[in-house]
């Protein structure tokens, strides 16, 4: 791996994380009542050929790369790219464009019409398909939801949306281990164990890898200057740590300890402020590499993440 493929990356870790803190920012997308139970929304691999799913050539870190899914908007369709690291689902105003505008434009994902807000974002890299704007964390909170990179699949489930616990239609989606997780801002945070330490990150599909903030360099890790959205440069140091996740239902082990990559930063400014904002106490990112291999049962009633069993390579 390259330095500049490191930079690129780390560009895209905590990029869109900062407006949701700022007041009024923080609103969640507008949603109209959905004629539909289930929304079935596919997903697209903005960084293969043929924008498809491909198996990894490797289970080391199974990680996806971008992601994004089909908006229809003022006539068109456009993308809405999928950035946990951001609170909000919003459209795109341009560099030049006001900050945040509360009411920016209603799109239509699947069965379901969101009217949502606007920030002064704008893709650099298109990636052929004509990125719009963004889809935050918010919208596997909005409603209980599955979000399945392997299969290809987000599913919504709007008609759960206030029925009790054990008459929900995600109460019957097996899983192997339940992840508490907190909602800070409208961020998803977990904690889990890397190398002996409890870690509390924020899940962040726009980054590759675990992100371990204020860590230094260890002995056979490959070093490089990083780069984040505004610029800034830092150094970060790519190597390995092994992941612990809890315990499954009844105590049993959900999976061994595996081994993923990770980026070391001792300092990333531009993440910091994010980490300052909501408190503290935020070690760093859960990448696409610490839940990649698994279905991800977003109950935010509950406050927890159900993972279904791990995907494995063929073979």
């Amino acid at each position: 791996m390259n330095g500049r493929s490191i930079g690129l990356m780390l560009a895209t870790c905590g990029a869109a994380a900062l407006c949701a803190l700022s007041a009024g920012c923080h609103s969640g997308p507008a949603r109209e009542r959905s004629a539909c139970g289930v929304n079935v929304v596919p997903l697209v691999y903005t960084e293969m050929e043929d924008h498809a799913w491909r198996e990894p050539e490797s289970e080391w870190g199974a990680e996806w790369g971008g992601v994004a899914v089909a908006a229809a908007y003022k006539g068109t369709v456009g993308y809405l790219a999928m950035d946990t690291g951001s609170a909000l689902t919003f459209l795109y105003l341009g560099r030049d464009g006001e900050r945040y505008v509360k009411h920016a434009g209603t799109v239509r994902i699947g069965c379901e019409s969101f009217d949502l807000p606007g920030r002064n974002f704008q893709e650099d890299d298109d990636r052929g398909i004509g990125i719009i704007g963004v889809l935050g964390a918010d919208y596997l909170l909005d409603v209980p939801s599955v979000f399945d990179p392997s299969s290809g699949l987000i599913t919504r489930y709007p008609d759960d949306a206030g029925k009790p616990v054990g008459e929900r239609a995600i109460d019957a989606i097996e899983t192997v281990a339940e992840i508490p997780f907190e909602d800070v801002g409208g961020h998803i945070l977990v904690t889990v164990r890397v190398d002996g330490r409890d870690l509390r990150l924020m899940w962040d599909t726009g980054c590759p890898h675990l992100l371990w903030l204020g860590e230094g360099g260890r002995a056979g890790d490959e070093e490089h200057t990083g780069q984040d959205v505004e610029g800034g440069q830092f150094p970060m140091y790519f190597g390995a740590a092994m992941l612990e996740l809890p315990p499954g239902r009844g105590g049993a082990t959900s999976e061994p300890a595996r081994e993923i990559p990770a980026l070391r930063v001792p300092r990333f400014p531009y993440y910091e402020g994010t980490v300052e904002a909501l408190g503290g106490n935020i070690h760093g990112l859960a990448g696409q590499s610490v839940f990649g291999r698994h279905v991800m049962v977003f109950d935010a009633v509950r406050g927890v993440i159900g993972l279904g069993a791990a995907w494995r390579a063929a073979g």
